[in-house]
């Protein structure tokens, strides 16, 4: 999973950039646009329920995975509209097979004896530095494959066949990691017995029916709000395609949806709904991540190589902060995730200050080889920090999933309903984290635009935009109680 989406990173960052030339106030729309289906996890988990077979949806999704990624090799120059398409279908069939994985690991931490929140700590930990290592291996092949190319004497920027080869390169991968997925059974659903569904006694009025029921609507409405805003974002280009009155007549649909959620859901309000916004404020905040990936694209654009050393580096960073946090934070889990929430975020915020001294060295006409050890430290150390204020969050999903009726500390963990209600709160809640990523980008827009940066101006004030972005990363802060009382 990791070395399928790391492979063709560097080659996508070409044809956003180079082939396409998508103009930089819609980089983040574009982001948004790439991450939407990482939203709609509570989708993924009512529609899983119906499939026959873990095991067979996760391997068709990945073999629909490789054929998107494949046709991206396919997008001409200036063709926006299909790299926008595509890249909304890549995801699609990136987050659905990664959330399946996910219930994977939460029927497995569930199983366990030991403590359900050390140990999903742990399973999330653990995935994410496995995933981070495929994602290394694959960025030494690009690595190895760029080196190569210049070694031939051809020309030393990236270029169409190199970024086409790669593509369906990993569209290939993708397809043998699908009969893979199919041959060994992959994510298959066992049958569990630890807590059967006879041994839960429920107070009074209390029922696994309503609480489903209940959990249906509360993943509705996460689907509601995140299908509001994009509508709301994309308000001209959805206008241009059809009319002012569809879109207004869109957006009151999607409302009243929302409300009737809304209305459905709040007498099951508990403490996974806290849980919830304090994640999608935490992640909703204005981010750099785009434009200084653009940004350093611009500078190694002619030396591929040492930017694809760079994408190494960032990857090294990543995959030390998942396994240290799997070493030495996850015992704060039972009951002081939110002193390490407070923490990684301070720290997140100072560390994303130095994407100031990464702006600020740029002009200073170092060569390319004194640059790149410049910014190669300082992005190793901010993309370090940003891993580690990442993974809280799905830790504190994940540890929230535990069903418990409203009126009593019962725990639902164990009985196939309850099997399903784990599965679509989680669902709901990592969806959260999305959908704070997706309004973060969507703010970034006019953000971007306000402060006039433009690839054609050297993307002059965006060391402004750096600090705003780093500022405004504490404001979550000032709700951590949510994440105390819950």
């Amino acid at each position: 999973n990791g070395g399928t989406l790391a492979l063709p990173a560097t080659a996508l960052i070409y044809i956003v950039n180079t082939r396409v030339a998508i103009p930089v106030e819609y980089l983040s729309a574009y982001g948004a646009i790439a991450f939407l289906p990482f939203s709609l996890k509570p989708i993924f988990a009512f529609v899983s329920e119906f499939a026959p077979r873990r095991e067979v949806l996760l391997a068709l999704l990945l073999a629909l995975s490789g054929v998107s990624i494949a046709a991206t090799s396919l997008i001409p120059s200036g063709g926006i509209f299909w790299c926008f398409f595509l890249a909304l279908l890549r995801g699609l069939t990136s987050a659905w097979p990664e959330f399946l994985l996910g219930v994977s690991l939460l029927d497995e931490a569930q199983q366990e004896s030991t403590s359900f929140e050390n140990t999903a700590a742990r399973f999330q930990s653990e995935a994410a530095t496995s995933r981070n290592i495929g994602s290394l291996v694959a960025y030494i092949v690009v690595l190895v494959l760029l080196v190569d190319q210049q070694l031939d004497g051809a020309q030393s920027q990236l270029n169409d066949t190199v970024a086409n080869m790669i593509m369906l390169g990993t569209g290939a991968l993708n397809l043998m990691g699908a009969v893979f997925a199919w041959a060994y059974r992959v994510g298959a659903e066992e049958t569990y017995t630890r807590l059967e569904s006879e041994d839960i006694a429920l107070p009074p009025g209390d029922d696994l029916t309503q609480l489903k029921v209940g959990n249906h609507y509360n993943a509705l409405l996460v689907v509601f709000l995140q299908l509001s805003i994009l509508v709301f974002a994309l308000k001209q280009p959805f206008t241009d395609a059809t009319s002012s009155l569809a879109w207004g007549l869109a957006l009151m649909l999607l409302l009243l949806g929302l409300l009737i959620c809304v209305g459905a859901s709040h007498q099951q309000w508990t403490a996974p709904h806290r849980v919830g916004i304090f994640l999608v404020l935490k992640h909703a905040m204005p981010t750099p991540s785009y434009l200084m990936s653009s940004f350093v694209y611009g500078i190694f654009q002619t030396t591929p190589v040492l930017f694809q050393l760079l994408s190494l580096f960032d990857m090294s960073a990543t995959t030390l902060a998942s396994w240290s946090y799997g070493n030495f934070l996850t015992h704060f889990t039972a009951n002081r995730l939110w002193r390490v929430v407070v923490g990684t975020t301070i720290a997140y915020a100072v560390a994303s200050l130095l994407n100031l001294v990464v702006v600020g060295v740029s002009h200073e006409g170092f060569h390319s080889s004194l640059l790149f050890f410049f910014v190669g430290g300082l992005c190793f150390v901010t993309t370090f920090f940003s891993e580690l204020y990442f993974l809280p969050s799905t830790v504190l999903a994940t540890t929230s999933v535990v069903c418990q009726s409203p009126s009593s500390n019962t725990t639902l963990a164990g009985s196939k309903g309850s099997s399903s209600q784990s599965r679509m709160r989680y669902g709901a809640l990592v969806s959260c984290i999305d959908f704070g990523g997706q309004i973060g980008s969507w703010l970034t827009v006019p953000l971007v635009a306000a402060l006039r940066i433009r690839r054609e101006n050297g993307f002059t004030n965006i060391d402004n935009f750096v600090t705003v972005a780093a500022l405004m990363s504490t404001i979550p802060l000032l709700v951590i109680p949510l994440v105390r009382k819950s």
